[in-house]
């Protein structure tokens, strides 16, 4: 199903970071924010920014915050999409996704100052 709405995807994120977090550093409003519970056991944390209108919206936000640094340390990477909400194998819902196939490589790294 595509919804005809934008999201970002943004990997690199430090271990507990919550939505408010987010919504406070990349100033938008936390329900936009989707943090996957199946992340509490990983060291590759990563959140999706959905409800963008269109398309240059999205990539405006991922071009502006791409490889830019959270909190001093971790640098992050941002990736924008067309938002087709799919149910993944552990039952989690995933809202960016691309049409066709995509390679699933969420591994960051951190960098620190």
């Amino acid at each position: 199903m595509n919804t005809g709405e934008w999201c970002v995807k943004i990997t690199g994120l430090p271990k507990n970071v919550s939505a408010l977090d987010l919504s406070k550093e990349f100033g938008i409003s936390a329900n936009r924010i989707i943090l996957s519970k199946k992340q509490h056991h990983s060291n590759d944390w990563y959140a999706e920014i959905v409800k963008f209108k269109n398309e240059k919206h999205a990539k405006e936000f991922a071009s502006r915050w791409d490889r830019q640094y959270y909190c001093g340390q971790y640098q992050i990477k941002c990736k924008a999409s067309d938002s087709s909400v799919t149910l993944n194998s552990s039952n989690d819902l995933s809202h960016c996704t691309s049409s066709g196939p995509r390679k699933r490589n969420y591994h960051s790294r951190k960098n620190v100052l």
